[in-house]
């Protein structure tokens, strides 16, 4: 469960400096042209170091040098295009739904805060199956989607009552109108918090088997076993690497599945 939570908060920590870099990408009119291009840097940006970090826990779980390289790789591009993909998807059936002007509400209502859901119910899903395609496995990337789902969909739920909350405080403080630079904080981090956690979550509980180190260094490591043949051995492409042992072959042994058994 550590590492679970582990996930949870290393990516909560990326989606807060994604919006922290972008700040000063907004400007302080939302009405202004310069907006739309802010919030696609904002997108963007948060959608990389989220799925980025998603997929550097993931490659250091798995073992070895490789490993950590192709589950960053993948991650970070699939799961920033098409975290930003869902993002827009989002928006643009929010618009069609609700109209060109949620996006300009001024007051708390229902339907901006389902609007908002949507959108993050969206963009949590692409990214969120962007960061499960790093495991390799069609099982690894349908927990990625219900867990970004899960998680985008808090996010986005969230973004209004915090807005409206801090709006008037804000205004006192500061001469333009824009009062949704603390509800992009916590939208951001609460997305990469509800994406690390669900789709570690979701990963743990849908998986059928695995394997378990019972003894020697990383005692207690787990690797789920969803390849029609899961190899192991010291080669950094092994889909379990077992380093520890001088022993041991590159390539070891194989796990293969046949239907519900493991051979």
């Amino acid at each position: 469960m550590g590492r679970i939570v582990g996930k949870a908060i290393l990516c909560f920590a990326a989606g807060v400096v994604g919006w922290v870099l972008t700040i000063a990408a907004f400007p302080g009119n939302p009405a202004d042209p310069a907006w739309t291009r802010a919030e696609l840097i904002f997108a963007l940006l948060v959608s990389a170091l989220i799925a980025g970090t998603a997929g550097l826990v993931q490659g250091l779980q798995q073992g070895g040098r490789t490993n950590v390289a192709l589950s960053i790789g993948i991650s970070l591009l699939i799961g920033t295009l098409a975290g930003s993909l869902g993002l827009q998807i989002g928006g643009g059936l929010a618009q069609a739904f609700f109209g060109p002007s949620w996006t300009t509400a001024t007051t708390l209502n229902l339907s901006t805060m389902i609007a908002r859901t949507l959108v993050g119910v969206c963009w949590g899903a692409g990214l969120g199956a962007g960061v499960g395609a790093a495991l390799r496995s069609v099982r690894g990337t349908v927990s990625g989607l219900v867990g970004g789902v899960v998680g985008g969909g808090i996010a986005g739920l969230l973004f209004d009552p915090l807005g409206a909350a801090v709006a008037p405080t804000l205004m006192a403080v500061q001469t333009s109108n824009e009062v949704g630079v603390v509800s992009r904080g916590l939208m951001a981090g609460l997305l990469g918090f509800g994406i690390g956690l669900f789709t570690a979550l979701f990963e743990r509980l849908s998986r059928q088997a695995w394997v378990r180190l019972m003894l020697g260094r990383n005692e207690g490591r787990e690797w789920p076993v969803d390849a029609a043949q899961t190899l192991i051995g010291r080669d950094e492409r092994a889909h379990i690497p077992l380093f520890s042992e001088p022993g041991i072959p590159p390539m070891a042994a194989v796990i293969q599945r046949h239907g519900a058994q493991y051979l």
